[in-house]
């Protein structure tokens, strides 16, 4: 995964790409042995267990990146399987049968059976609903508070004031530029459609149904791969609201489930315990089953 993110690795034949290193003239040599992220890359320190009260010795495992641990800790590992994320930046992050690089996506080698794992991003997914809350409606964590509630809950109940559409009102959510489709650091974001009825809600609720149309136009850049997605599961802090997994339920046209557990850092403890001896089989149909699916849109 990481070995990836260099832009001199070759994701098919799982090894650096001479071609890529010798474009830029770097010496493939160099560059460190890349190993498997269920592989043991040593033990903690006796330095290491001092200054982190952990124990000398401890197998510490290779890793991976976020994106693809998230997706081993909620159950995603067969062909098909695909996660929708709406934090900072939104994802959607698929599992293909084989690796598979395109030009409008972002591809990766999956943990688990060899499979590729391709990624659709917009910079700005829940960036852009606390971007918008906090400088334009002041639906902060402290109002929040002041009311007796969570700001997740806040802005569901000020953005269910508005219809589907927002009477017309549209969200682009290019605040940093996009990524999916259209790979242009210089977009940038917009209302269109304001009139003298919209009010804070409907802004709000524009904001929810741009970020989920962004996520939308990601999806279709999987598809137009050929990459089948049967399965979609949301993910992220954005998907503590109801109404916005609702929302991107109905944009996306597909269910949505709702894992228990999505931390990253869950996925990490799997992966570690595959390192240190758990049969990856078992823990891959567990993923599913200890991250208890509990909402279905």
């Amino acid at each position: 995964y990481d070995a990836i993110g260099t832009q001199l690795y070759d994701p098919r034949a799982n090894a650096w790409s001479q071609e890529l290193c010798g474009l830029i003239a770097f010496p493939s040599y160099q560059l460190p042995c890349v190993a498997d992220a269920f592989a043991l890359a040593g033990g903690i320190t006796a330095q290491a267990a001092h200054e982190f009260g952990l124990m000398e010795g401890t197998p510490v495992a290779v890793g991976s990146g976020d994106s693809v641990v998230e997706a081993f800790g909620v159950g995603v590992v067969q062909p098909g399987q695909a996660t929708a994320k709406l934090a900072t930046h939104g994802n959607v992050n698929v599992v293909t049968r084989e690796v598979r690089p395109s030009p409008c996506l972002i591809t990766y080698r999956h943990l688990v059976g060899g499979y590729g794992f391709n990624i659709a991003a917009t910079n700005a997914g829940a960036a852009s609903l606390r971007w918008f809350r906090e400088t334009l409606a002041h639906l902060t964590e402290a109002e929040a508070g002041v009311q007796g509630r969570g700001v997740h809950e806040l802005v569901e109940t000020v953005a269910s004031g508005a219809p589907v559409g927002c009477d017309g009102l549209l969200f682009h959510p290019y605040l940093m530029g996009e990524r999916t489709p259209h790979w242009d650091p210089l977009l940038r974001g917009d209302f269109i459609g304001i009139g003298l009825h919209h009010r804070q809600p409907h802004f709000v609720r524009a904001v929810l149904e741009g970020v989920a149309f962004s996520l939308r136009d990601c999806l279709s850049a999987v598809k137009d791969t050929g990459a089948p997605v049967n399965e979609l599961r949301v993910i992220g802090g954005g998907a503590k609201i109801k109404l916005w997994r609702q929302i991107l339920c109905d944009v996306l046209g597909q269910p949505l489930l709702k894992p228990n557990v999505e931390d990253a850092s869950f996925g990490a403890a799997l992966l570690a315990g595959v390192a240190n001896g758990v049969g990856i089989a078992g823990l891959a149909r567990g993923g599913a089953c200890l991250c208890a699916l509990r909402w279905r849109g």
